[in-house]
């Protein structure tokens, strides 16, 4: 490399060297990011009732402008979710009941099925030893890349 008085080349290499790391480091943010999601998808598919398939089957991970997210999409995933009664009017359905989630709305046919599929999920995927196993592995892949 040929440098300048004013250190222009080394400025500009020093400038490529950071846009490069920074982009690595968003490219393993959505790599996590997408891992992470996948993991809870897989886990919540072991806890969401089954009894006709339709609420597992609606299930998908998600794009999002922030990463990527897991959604279950059939009219009733809330319901089961929150483990509301879904013979109840609307206005029963939203009243107190709704933060507990407590209760026996329906009898889950599938043994560990049932409310809470996706919240149960979620925290077994976030528990602290698979969130350190997790940034341990996107810095062995950002080592391996910036050499």
């Amino acid at each position: 490399m040929k440098t300048t008085r004013d250190g222009a080349d080394i400025t500009a290499f020093l400038k490529d060297i950071e846009g490069g790391v920074r982009s690595e480091i968003r490219s393993l943010e959505e790599e996590v990011s997408k891992t992470v999601a996948d993991d809870i998808f897989t886990k919540s598919q072991e806890y969401v009732p089954k009894d006709t398939g339709q609420l597992a089957d609606s299930g998908q991970v998600v794009k999002t402008d922030n990463g990527y997210s897991v959604q279950y999409t059939d009219w009733k995933a809330f319901l089961v979710h929150e483990n509301h009664d879904q013979a109840l009017p609307l206005d029963a359905r939203n009243g107190p009941a709704l933060h507990g989630a407590e209760g026996n709305a329906k009898n889950y046919t599938t043994p560990g099925t049932g409310p809470k599929y996706l919240e149960r999920a979620a925290d077994e995927v976030a528990n602290k030893s698979e969130m350190v196993k997790y940034v341990r592995d996107a810095l062995g892949r950002f080592k391996k890349r910036i050499k």
